[in-house]
């Protein structure tokens, strides 16, 4: 049996996907970015942007912002300088939304959602 789940991993049939809270990984700050990028360039900017430490989840997207991400950082101070000093330097990103995550509503299976902080 451990032989047959090597096997499905080692040819990529078989990942293991993980969540966690991220402040325990002191990753306090939660942000969804929306990024105006060149639209030849979409794919190269998204893997370059998908191989960053600070992003969770990134994708290509219809309308006028046509790439999204969700990006962990662990302060205010952390996500300028992610904004200012890494995607700043993508060099097909023409523009950029961002929003805080106040509050989550709903996480994956499993994941606890703390009462919001008032």
């Amino acid at each position: 049996m451990q032989r047959r789940i090597t096997d499905l991993r080692d040819t990529g049939v078989l990942y293991f996907d993980v969540d966690t809270d991220r402040a325990r990984l002191g990753l306090h700050i939660r942000t969804l970015l929306w990024l105006t990028v060149t639209p030849a360039r979409i794919q190269a900017t998204g893997t370059a942007l998908a191989a960053h430490p600070e992003v969770a989840f990134a994708a290509a997207i219809t309308g006028n912002r046509n790439l999204y991400a969700s990006v962990a950082t662990p302060s205010i101070a952390g996500l300028y300088t992610y904004l200012t000093d890494t995607i700043a330097t993508l060099p097909d990103v023409q523009g950029m939304e961002s929003s805080l995550v106040l509050h989550t509503v709903k996480s994956p299976p499993g994941m606890r959602v703390p009462a919001p902080s008032r």
